[in-house]
């Protein structure tokens, strides 16, 4: 997930990151840096599953997830992470598909890992959403990807 993880990391700004309000810099970096590798590590564990990777390919390519990354920075307004309207459904379905019932476990994780409040972690795991879905979307999109290449991108990342 070298490359993969690199390339998603490389969008969060110290912008991004002073956005959450009563939240340092560093823990909030401190968890996209965990939140994002765990994403990829529930896609890559859903990988052999057909239906589940359909599912992820066509949130991936809807153009609205390609725009994610744009979005981002007006989605934190005032110190407080606001997620458009249009976008509730795709990232909460994204992660839904991704952690299914685990994701308040995930965000209570990530909350006593970094040290961010609890109330804090929610938002930044969406957040860490955007970035993974928004970075995943132009590649697959300028790439031409398939379902199939898709899961070759991330089987190709599996070891790292």
């Amino acid at each position: 997930m070298s490359d993969l993880l690199t390339g998603i990391l490389s969008n969060v700004t110290p912008s991004l990151v002073q956005g959450v309000v009563g939240e340092s810099e560093i823990g909030v970096t401190k968890a996209i840096d965990g939140m994002v590798p765990t994403m990829l590590a529930a896609m890559i564990g859903k990988s052999a599953n057909s239906g589940a990777m359909n599912h992820l390919f066509t949130l991936l390519t809807d153009p609205k997830s390609g725009a994610l990354l744009d979005n981002l920075g007006n989605s934190i307004s005032n110190g407080f992470f606001k997620r458009a309207a249009g976008n509730n459904d795709l990232v909460g379905g994204f992660l839904k598909r991704l952690f299914g019932d685990r994701s308040s476990n995930v965000i209570s994780s990530f909350s006593s890992l970094s040290g961010l409040k609890t109330r804090s972690a929610g938002p930044v795991m969406n957040i860490a959403a955007q970035l993974v879905m928004g970075h995943l979307s132009r590649s697959m999109t300028s790439n031409g990807f398939e379902v199939g290449s898709f899961i070759g991108l991330l089987n190709e990342e599996r070891s790292s």
